[in-house]
């Protein structure tokens, strides 16, 4: 089985394993923590990743799948999810007189990157300050506990996101 683990730094590590139990202590036996702790952990019912190798020798995500990812958006970075669909609820506002339409796009565009900004921020805060959100839950990192099973998420339609 697939798991992810969020960090408390924030990060998210994908491991397979056959428990949850196990894939925590996999993580602790690769050295992969960094001096962080595992404050959640969530089995994945999917996850593809499409790998090319670059020039230089490595490996670069050339795509993804995109319910996988909006559900890891969904569960993990619950916070920025919200700005995703905020922002991309947002109608766009009339341009002011006489401005050109592409840079009306980028003014639009600026202000979308601008909330999930914020929201970005947001989650780092709340990671900083011992908070975690598992499936609208709120969890200290005393209370965070791993997780077998968590309903899905509906998926937004691209509009919402």
């Amino acid at each position: 089985m697939l798991y992810i683990l969020r960090l408390s730094s924030g990060n998210c590590i994908v491991v397979i394993a056959s428990n949850a139990q196990k894939a925590r202590s996999s993580v602790r036996q690769l050295d992969s923590l960094h001096g962080e702790s595992v404050v959640s952990i969530r089995r994945l019912e999917g996850f593809e990743i499409k790998l090319s190798p670059t020039a230089e020798g490595s490996l670069e995500i050339i795509g993804w799948n995109d319910t996988a990812l909006d559900s890891i958006l969904a569960n993990e970075y619950p916070v920025l999810y919200d700005a995703y669909r905020r922002a991309n609820a947002q109608p766009f506002a009339a341009a002011a007189p006489g401005t050109p339409p592409l840079q009306h796009l980028r003014i639009e565009f600026q202000r979308n990157t601008e909330i999930i900004r914020a929201a970005l921020g947001e989650e780092q805060r709340r990671l900083a300050k011992g908070r975690h959100v598992t499936k609208d839950r709120r969890f200290t990192k005393e209370q965070c506990v791993a997780e077998e099973e968590v309903q899905p998420v509906a998926r937004p339609s691209r509009t919402q996101r």
